[in-house]
């Protein structure tokens, strides 16, 4: 070996160039908003209130708590129009909430006192189309209720065949009625003829059930079942009763209130037949109710309804309260056991109702 020291072999260094991973660079604030944009975006479409799309009665009722929702209800047409029904805001404004208290907190005293087992309250106000409901989802035997659907479903009829309202029926015999009505007043007389529009003040003024029946056996059998459904009111049946004959069509609240917002806005019937419908039901003679709640000069188009079954009694009663500047629609519909305490409750809520909207 040579004595020279043999100097070790330089390893060529090698420069290591660290290039920043797109990762670690650092991101411009920009860039998340450009990435949240469109998930913002998303958010407020699914919380936007879902205008002007028809609602049957159950999703309306579960639409009742939305605090910025309007919903339009149409005709259900094929044609190029679309008639309006009604509106109904689900705005909960801050001026009703104390009123609907008042209501709510009274009918929790009266459950507690054995007076109802169950209520629904139904409010609007006419003008602003603002509402509110109590027990919205409780379901009720219209009973009476029914014949204001029917007396629409021969002013539709007369409106294009006027003779429809001279038409004589011939009163033959009584009805064998499953439902015997307590409340009484003025009953048509067998072996007499009668006009359709002697038939409809009958039914509408007195609750006579023998005017209702003959006016139900010289109409289509399906008509009021094709008016629930043209008014969006869904077709629930009773299946507690299991009843022999056809099965009782219960409704809500909401549901009964169409049949008088339709009447004061004449947006089923014309203006003419609507202003003779709600005319009849202002002469009804039962004054047990709503009318007991409000000054005696105040008009008020109503309608009671009554029905007792398996010890069961229920009262209803509707009513459009014409209150100067501030008319609205109130519906009171209730269970219980004794009729003289649902009528009680009736007119105290109405009283309420009365009272509160007055001093506004």
């Amino acid at each position: 070996m040579s004595n020279h020291q043999i100097k070790a072999e330089k390893k060529p260094k090698i420069e290591i160039v660290k290039s920043k991973s797109f990762l670690m660079r650092p991101i411009p604030l920009y860039f998340f908003l450009i990435l949240l944009l469109p998930i913002i975006l998303l958010f407020y479409s699914f919380h936007q209130p879902k205008r002007n799309k028809p609602y049957d009665a159950t999703e309306i009722n579960q639409m009742a708590d939305n605090n910025d929702c309007s919903v339009i209800i149409r005709q259900k047409d094929t044609g190029l129009i679309k008639p309006l029904l009604f509106v109904e805001s689900y705005r909960n404004e801050e001026s009703y909430k104390p009123l609907k208290l008042k209501i709510d907190n009274y009918l929790k005293q009266k459950s507690q006192d054995g007076s109802i087992s169950t209520a629904s309250v139904y409010m609007n106000d006419l003008t602003t189309a603002n509402h509110f409901e109590i027990n919205p989802q409780e379901l009720y035997d219209p009973a009476s209720l029914i014949k204001v659907s029917l007396m629409i479903v021969y002013l539709k009829e007369a409106e294009t065949n006027p003779s429809t309202l001279k038409k004589k029926i011939f009163f033959s015999s009584k009805y064998d009625e499953d439902y015997a009505a307590t409340i009484k007043d003025v009953t048509i007389s067998v072996g007499k003829q009668y006009s359709v529009s002697e038939l409809l003040y009958h039914m509408i003024v007195y609750s006579d059930n023998e005017a209702f029946w003959l006016l139900i056996d010289n109409s289509d059998a399906s008509a009021i079942t094709k008016l629930n459904e043209s008014f969006g009111i869904p077709i629930n049946t009773d299946k507690i009763h299991n009843r022999k004959i056809a099965p009782n069509f219960v409704a809500n609240a909401n549901s009964i209130s169409r049949f008088f917002r339709v009447l004061y806005s004449a947006t089923y019937l014309n203006r003419e037949m609507s202003q003779y419908a709600l005319s009849l039901l202002t002469q009804s003679k039962y004054k047990e109710g709503l009318l007991k709640g409000v000054e005696k000069n105040i008009r008020v188009a109503h309608k009671f309804a009554e029905r007792e079954e398996g010890g069961v009694i229920q009262l209803h009663e509707f009513g459009i309260v014409y209150l100067p500047n501030n008319p609205y629609l109130i519906g009171v519909m209730t269970k219980g056991k004794d009729k003289a305490q649902l009528s009680v409750v009736i007119s105290d809520i109405s009283k309420i109702a009365y009272d509160e909207l007055k001093s506004k």
